[in-house]
């Protein structure tokens, strides 16, 4: 079974993305191309095809790595390392987006100043409350839904960060 993500705004209660220029965000204005990204899934690679949402994808309807981009976001908020940014939403993908979805549930995260200049990453960071409306309330499932998309993108717009140092480091 397939499961589709539903457009950005359209009777779904998700907002729009505030930036839709942002490279995280595909020309349909849905994050990582609007596809649910899961465990097994991939960007595509010389010897084999993109694979959204549990399904392969066919070379010309994949015109970017939005697993890649994920991981990279996740990276940016700390929950995952930049040695694992890999384009496959294996073990460590999943672990780093159940992280991420259970840290978002918080009513404190930390929040690095656009200007922090400190050496290591602890240091550049500061406490900051989340208020109610602006926590995450999708599942806590390891899979990069909508809402969970939709959460990522709201902390990166924040400047939020997983309190504490990263982990692996």
């Amino acid at each position: 079974m397939t499961l589709t993500v539903p457009a950005v705004g359209v009777a779904t209660g998700i907002p729009a993305p505030a930036r839709p220029s942002d490279a995280r965000v595909s020309a349909g204005g849905r994050p990582y191309g609007g596809w649910m990204l899961r465990a097994d899934d991939r960007d595509a690679t010389a010897t084999t095809a993109a694979r959204y949402d549990g399904v392969e994808r066919p070379a010309p309807l994949v015109t970017d790595r939005w697993v890649r981009r994920l991981q990279q976001d996740l990276a940016t908020l700390g929950f995952l390392t930049p040695d694992a940014v890999d384009g496959a939403y294996g073990m460590i993908t999943y672990w780093a987006v159940l992280e991420f979805q259970t840290y978002a549930r918080r009513e404190r995260a930390a929040v690095e100043p656009a200007d922090a200049t400190a050496t290591r990453h602890a240091d550049r960071l500061r406490p900051v409350d989340v208020p109610e409306p602006e926590r995450y309330r999708g599942p806590v499932s390891g899979m990069a839904d909508a809402p969970t998309q939709v959460a990522v993108r709201h902390w990166l717009d924040r400047r939020w960060r997983r309190p504490g140092p990263r982990p692996g480091w």
